[in-house]
């Protein structure tokens, strides 16, 4: 693999993903076997890329589509927040205000709670996974599963 273009930017992994996704099309085309890509490549640059894409698809980038990081980013902006900040939050999908204080430097004097609580928000609209029907109905039906008292 060669480098054509040198460039100093942050990937995101839904880019990363993108790009290995076309590569694989790009070298097999629409019959594309995961097994036989990338043939040009020798065996350890293979494994890395064949365990990049395995990895970042069971991620979840493998549900978002540009649009949907396009819109967070866009409603991110009055937080003010650094561009590795954004691109952690967009690559890790932070689902409490631990994992979000975790993402971001000094996030207790910077933001207010409810800047916290709005952020949180803004991921779950704009990145959130996409709601599989299929588990919420076999939770509901499952005789097998006992309701927790409270």
């Amino acid at each position: 693999m060669e480098i054509e273009e040198s460039q100093e930017a942050l990937l995101s992994n839904v880019e990363v993903l993108h790009f290995l996704r076309e590569e694989r099309q790009r070298q097999f085309g629409a019959k594309a076997q995961k097994k036989n890509w990338p043939r040009h490549l020798s065996g350890a640059n293979a494994t890395i890329l064949l365990e990049t894409l395995t990895h970042l698809e069971t991620q979840p980038c493998a549900h978002h589509e540009a649009e949907q990081v396009k819109d967070f980013l866009e409603a991110i902006k009055p937080f003010q927040l650094s561009q590795s900040e954004v691109l952690q939050i967009v690559n890790q999908v932070p689902e409490s205000t631990v994992e979000l204080h975790l993402l971001i430097e000094e996030c207790e004097e910077r933001l207010s709670e409810e800047q916290i609580e709005a952020i949180l928000e803004l991921v779950r609209k704009n990145l959130g996974p996409p709601v599989e029907p299929e588990a919420e109905q076999e939770d509901q039906g499952n005789p097998d599963v006992e309701p927790v008292p409270a």
